[in-house]
This record gives structure tokens, C-alpha cells and sequence, in this order.
């Protein structure tokens, strides 16, 4: 079920593994990017900053393997393209979504 729509990049391929989250975020917005992640920091600092960009989708749940609930995650994402568009925090955890419009 995976799209060709969507160009997909692990941080890795792009910068050092240590690099600061706020570095990251500045990284997706000055890039027009979407962060996927399961790391909670991100949805803190854009609460603590009041950004209006970037988008993060945060994966709330214990399995992460993509052949587990890569299509879950799509699907959700798909049904939430035009909130990423616009600027928002997901939190996703397998079984429901909460958006939270940016900036909050």
C-alpha cells in the first residue's frame, strides 16, 4: 500500500545521528518535509516554540517495525495529508489519531 507519492528519507542519509531535534525540524521546514517519528521531543519543542511548520507525525507505539504497521501508518497519514499540508502534530498510536492544529 505504499505511495510513490511521497518521497521518504531517513535522518541518517541526510545528517550526522547527532543532531540536535531543533536542527532536525529546522532541517523539514526550510525543506518542506514531514517528520515521522516515535520520539516525543519533537511534539515538545514545537509546543514550547509555537511553530506553524514542520508537521510532525509521531508514532505512539511500542512496535515500530515498518512490516507491522507500515500500512496503519500510511493509511493514517493519507487521511491526514491535508492537516500535514497545513501544519500539524499527530500522535498515532495504532488504534486512534489526535491532530493538534500548528501553531498551539
Amino acid at each position: 500500500m505504499f505511495s510513490e507519492n511521497y518521497e521518504i528519507k531517513h535522518w541518517s542519509r541526510i545528517g550526522d545521528p547527532d543532531t540536535p531535534d531543533e536542527l532536525i525540524l529546522q532541517w523539514a521546514k526550510e525543506n518542506a518535509y514531514v517528520i515521522l517519528t516515535n520520539d516525543l521531543d519533537f511534539g515538545a519543542i514545537l509546543a514550547a516554540t509555537h511553530l506553524n511548520s514542520p508537521s510532525v507525525f509521531q508514532i505512539r507505539s511500542m512496535v515500530l517495525d515498518p512490516l507491522l504497521i507500515g500500512n496503519h501508518v500510511f493509511a493514517c497519514f493519507q487521511k491526514f495529508e491535508q492537516d500535514l499540508k497545513g501544519g500539524a502534530l499527530i500522535s498515532y498510536d495504532l488504534q486512534k489519531a489526535r491532530v493538534r492544529r500548528l501553531p498551539f
